[in-house]
C-alpha cells in the first residue's frame, strides 16, 4: 500500500511519464483496484500512441493486465479482446488462452476447444484448462474425451487446492457442472434403454455431488468462501439436471443439519470466537431449500460457474458487483 501511495504521489508530479503511469497501473491491478488500473493502462496506451512494442520489452503483459482488470470487473467480452491482443504479441500463453476459451464456451464451442487444446499443449497440468476442455467436449457430445480430461484434472485440482486454499473450490464446482450436464445428456439420449439411462444418470449425478462435497471441503475453512461456494451450488443453472437426484438431496439434507457436521471441524475450532460466529452467520443466512423444495430453480442465469478464473486467483470477493434477483430471496452471484 505504501508503494502505491508513493507511486500516486509520483504520478501527480509526473503524470506525463509513461513509466510512472504503467507502474501505477500494475500496482493498482495487484491491489484489485480494477477500474483504476484500466484507467491508468488506457492512459499509458494513449501516451505511447500505438508504439507499445518500442516502449516496453513485453507488450503482451500490458494487454494481459488490462484483460485481467476487465475480467475482475466482469466485462468478459472486453477482456477477450485484450487477451487476443496479448496473444498477437506472444502466442504461447496458456493462461490467456484458457481464459479466452472459457468466454468462447457459451457461444463458440469449436473456438473454445481450439484454445483449450492449445493451452493444454503449453500447460498440460493446469486443472482449469482440463476442466474447461472437458466441458467443451461434453457440449459436443464427446463424453469419453470429456471424462478422460476430468479424471486427469481431479488430482491436479487437489494439488492446487492444497497450494491456494479455499478459492480453489471453483475447480471442483466447475467439474461438477460437467458431470451434471452429462447426466442430462444421458437421460435425453433416445438410443439408450431406460435401465441404462437411469444407471448412467445415477452415476453422473453421484460423481457430480462427490465433486460438490469436495468443493465444500476446500472452501469451508473460510466461512465467507464457504458461503460463496454454497450460493454458487444453489444458484448455478448448470446443476439443474442433478437437483432431483438422491445424491444431491442427501447432500442438501446434510447441509441443513448445519454447523455441527460442517461448522465445527478441527480447522474452525482453531479460530477465535469471532471467526466461529462469522461462520455460523454465513451458514444461517444462506437459503438452503427444504428437501421438498430442493428442485426450486433460480431465475437468474449466472455465468460464473463456467468462468472461474477470477475466483481461483482470489480476484472475486463476496459482495462485489450488482446482484441479479432470483427466487432464492435475491441471493445470487454478482453479475
Amino acid at each position: 500500500d505504501q508503494a502505491v501511495e508513493n507511486l500516486e504521489a509520483s504520478y501527480k508530479l509526473r503524470s506525463s511519464d509513461p513509466d510512472t503511469v504503467l507502474l501505477l497501473a500494475e500496482s493498482q491491478l495487484q491491489l484489485h483496484e480494477d477500474q483504476k488500473a484500466v484507467e491508468r493502462y488506457s492512459e499509458f496506451l494513449q501516451m505511447v500512441n500505438g508504439e507499445i512494442e518500442k516502449t516496453v520489452p513485453s507488450p503482451h503483459l500490458v494487454y494481459n493486465g488490462i484483460a485481467t482488470a476487465l475480467h475482475g470487473m466482469r466485462k468478459k467480452f472486453e477482456a477477450v479482446d485484450y487477451y487476443t491482443l496479448s496473444l498477437m504479441f506472444e502466442r504461447k500463453q496458456a493462461i490467456p488462452l484458457t481464459k479466452r476459451a472459457w468466454a468462447f464456451l457459451e457461444n463458440g464451442v469449436d473456438f473454445a476447444i481450439r484454445d483449450f487444446e492449445t493451452a493444454k499443449e503449453l500447460s498440460p497440468e493446469n486443472p482449469d484448462t482440463l476442466i474447461g476442455l472437458a466441458s467443451a467436449y461434453e457440449r459436443k457430445g464427446r463424453w469419453p474425451d470429456a471424462s478422460r480430461e476430468l479424471q486427469a484434472a481431479r488430482p491436479l485440482a487437489r494439488a492446487q487446492a492444497a497450494e491456494v486454499g479455499p478459492p480453489a473450490f471453483a475447480l471442483f464446482h466447475n467439474a461438477a457442472t460437467v458431470y451434471a450436464s452429462n447426466a442430462a445428456s444421458v437421460m435425453l439420449n433416445p438410443n439408450l434403454p431406460d435401465e441404462q439411462k437411469l444407471s448412467g444418470y445415477s452415476a453422473s449425478s453421484a460423481t457430480s455431488v462427490e465433486l460438490l462435497r469436495e468443493a465444500f471441503t476446500v472452501a469451508r475453512s473460510d466461512p465467507n468462501m464457504a458461503r460463496v461456494m454454497l450460493t454458487a451450488m444453489l444458484n448455478d443453472d448448470a446443476l439443474k439436471p442433478i437437483r432431483d437426484s438422491s445424491a444431491y438431496l442427501e447432500f442438501i439434507a446434510e447441509l441443513k443439519a448445519g454447523t455441527k457436521k460442517y461448522g465445527m471441524t478441527s480447522e474452525t475450532r482453531a479460530y477465535h470466537s469471532e471467526t466461529r460466529q462469522r461462520w455460523r452467520h454465513a451458514f444461517a443466512t444462506l437459503d438452503i431449500p427444504d428437501d421438498s423444495e430442493s428442485s426450486t430453480q433460480s431465475e437468474c442465469s449466472t455465468q460464473w460457474g463456467r468462468h472461474p478464473a477470477s475466483v481461483i486467483q482470489g480476484r472475486w470477493k463476496p459482495g462485489r458487483g450488482r446482484k441479479r434477483s432470483c427466487r432464492l430471496r435475491g441471493r445470487c452471484l454478482p453479475s
